[in-house]
């Protein structure tokens, strides 16, 4: 039943539901006319992915003696990023004890996310850990200047609602990119063998 509990929630963090739901942040942001929050949304969440995978690429190609380290956890730093951007959004437009709340149900959720893709065996503690930083780095990158510059309040339930949709059709269902960012880094290594 544990197990059962685990790997649904691990779901949350696959890329099927956690690109949908960035793409649907940054609609909201569009229809909101909010250009510097959309800017910044999206620099985070290419940051995000583009940083995880490059580590997954260059860590397949040029593994790590002695660590367990061979592809830092994109459902980590994805859901950190996705669903911590989305509850930052939401706090920032609460009173004191419901924001307190929203950041400490938020912060439960996307930490059991992390520790089941360990618990699971999916990622070592430290893929995972990599992961974090990962998420953490493209989450203030956004946030930053989100909270200094933030629009007049938007209503965030059609935000959540909307993002109820890939959670809901989605759920089970995954969207690895491992064998081609694994065919990837072997070509690469092959042509100019970037191992440091």
């Amino acid at each position: 039943m544990v197990r059962t509990f685990l790997h649904t929630l691990t779901d949350f963090g696959d890329s099927i539901i956690t690109l949908p739901i960035a793409a649907l942040v940054l609609i909201w942001f569009a229809i909101w006319g909010d250009r510097n929050a959309r800017l910044a949304w999206l620099a985070g969440l290419i940051l995000c992915g583009a940083v995880t995978a490059t580590l997954k690429i260059y860590f397949k190609a040029c593994p790590v003696l002695g660590l367990d380290l061979d592809s830092p956890s994109g459902h980590t730093s994805m859901s950190l990023y996705v669903y911590g951007g989305l509850i930052l959004i939401t706090a920032a437009q609460l009173d004191h004890w419901r924001r307190n709340g929203v950041l400490i149900l938020g912060g439960l959720f996307i930490l059991g996310i992390a520790l089941s893709r360990a618990v699971l065996e999916y990622h070592s503690k430290l893929e995972v850990a990599i992961g974090l930083v990962i998420g953490a780095g493209a989450l203030a990158l956004f946030w930053l200047p989100y909270r200094t510059h933030r629009p007049a309040p938007m209503p965030v339930w059609p935000l959540w609602l909307a993002a109820l949709v890939p959670i809901a059709f989605l759920s089970g269902r995954s969207m690895s990119a491992e064998g081609l960012l694994f065919r990837i880094a072997l070509y690469i290594h092959g042509f100019v063998g970037f191992c440091v």
